[in-house]
């Protein structure tokens, strides 16, 4: 049993931006860079644009 290798590990990123109108895409940006990171950037597109509605949302309600 013992402790997991890092490379088992997930991997955790945060992210704190401003309440501006540059959140949005600061918060897609993160995103794809991200997934590429991960090898994952196939999936960078679908996963960032959904972003766009609950950051923008959230900033401005």
């Amino acid at each position: 049993m013992g402790v997991p290798e890092s490379s088992q590990l997930p991997q955790t990123y945060t992210l704190f931006t401003p309440a501006s109108a540059t959140s949005p895409k600061i918060c897609r940006d993160f995103v794809r860079s991200a997934l590429e990171t991960l090898g994952l950037g196939h999936l960078a597109e679908s996963a960032a644009l959904p972003l766009k509605t609950p950051v923008g949302g959230g900033c401005f309600s």
